[in-house]
């Protein structure tokens, strides 16, 4: 029996695709919920700094020549103080969203799965 022979078959518009599912599926509809069950009217706030740091990052990765890292060029466009928070805000928003995503998913999950019954008195 031969090995099999893979090849690769996701292109640049698959594995964009799949990030932005990603993203749509995990950071619109499960994080709010999550954030303002949480923080309640303030989660408001903390959306408005977590976009404001994303599109920092994403100016910075598009105007960067590609041997500069993130960092460098937050440090370029807001100070090294700056960038030190923006960046401690981008490592703890990605911890956060992997939890909200394993989270969500159990909400989904539990709620398709078999019904919750009461313990037996006593």
């Amino acid at each position: 029996m031969t090995a099999p022979v893979y090849r690769r078959s996701l292109g640049l518009a698959s594995l964009v695709s799949l990030g932005l599912g990603g993203t749509i599926g995990s950071g619109i509809f499960v994080a709010p919920g999550s954030a303002a069950g949480i923080a309640g009217p303030w989660s408001l706030l903390a959306w408005f700094l977590v976009g404001l740091s994303a599109a920092t990052g994403a100016y910075a990765l598009a105007a960067a020549p590609s041997e500069v890292t993130l960092f460098q060029f937050l440090a370029r466009v807001w100070g090294n103080r700056a960038a030190d928070l923006l960046m401690a805000a981008y490592v703890a928003s990605s911890f956060f969203g992997c939890a909200s995503i394993g989270a969500g998913l159990g909400r989904y999950l539990g709620y398709f799965g078999p019904p919750r019954t009461a313990p037996p008195p006593g």
